[in-house]
């Protein structure tokens, strides 16, 4: 197997690190305060961290500051998405009322997930699983 890493950037300039390989250890607590300590995150609603991606899979840590929302409009070939709530709360649009998701708490949908609206200053790892 090729092992993908992800380069170096301006705005992240200690950003190198393997996002495929055989095997991939990543230390969540250290990109939680990473992506909160970045400029994007002062600047912005939100900063991300892609984590893992592969052809089938990607894993990316995602800070939103409260109210920020997030959209999930998917390509075709998106078969599953996974949220799973790291700090704070967001409220996760899904089928006819609103659901709560917590710290710790995990929600799975196939296809067509809608939106999810950070409560707070939330941190979640999001994974999209393609067909």
């Amino acid at each position: 197997m090729e092992t993908r890493a992800n380069d170096a950037t301006n705005n992240r300039p200690f950003g190198e690190r393997v996002i495929d390989a055989a095997h991939v250890m990543t230390d969540l607590n250290r990109y939680c305060v990473q992506i909160m300590e970045e400029e994007a995150w002062q600047k912005n609603d939100r900063n991300a961290i892609t984590l893992f991606k592969s052809d089938k899979v990607t894993i990316t840590l995602v800070a939103l500051h409260v109210d920020a929302a997030i959209n999930f409009n998917h390509a075709e070939d998106t078969d599953i998405v996974t949220v799973q709530c790291i700090a704070g709360e967001l409220k996760v649009n899904a089928g006819a009322e609103g659901q709560s998701l917590l710290q710790g708490h995990l929600f799975v949908q196939h296809e067509n997930f809608n939106t999810a609206v950070a409560v707070n200053d939330t941190i979640l790892l999001l994974t999209i699983i393609n067909r």
